[in-house]
């Protein structure tokens, strides 16, 4: 049972903080962008938006999270399942 929650909160931080670190580590890029050829450039010259990013990040994790898949498909679509 000890393990299973240290792997639990070992995913939720990982989860939380992949997308955030990556950003900011690796000048705006995540593996993903990187493959893709994406950047994340913000409109300001600041050298690491660390405000914006964590708000971007939290905040659409949060709402993703709680929303859930169809809710959102829901939304986006504008059909009812």
């Amino acid at each position: 049972a000890t393990a299973c929650r240290m792997l639990s909160v070992l995913c939720v931080l990982f989860y939380a903080g992949y997308t955030t670190l990556c950003t900011v580590l690796y000048d705006g890029k995540t593996i993903g962008k990187k493959l893709m050829g994406i950047r994340v450039v913000p409109r300001e010259s600041v050298p690491k938006p660390w405000k914006p990013l964590l708000l971007r990040e939290g905040l659409g994790k949060a709402v993703l999270n709680s929303l859930g898949i169809p809710v959102l498909i829901s939304i986006i679509t504008g059909k009812n399942f």
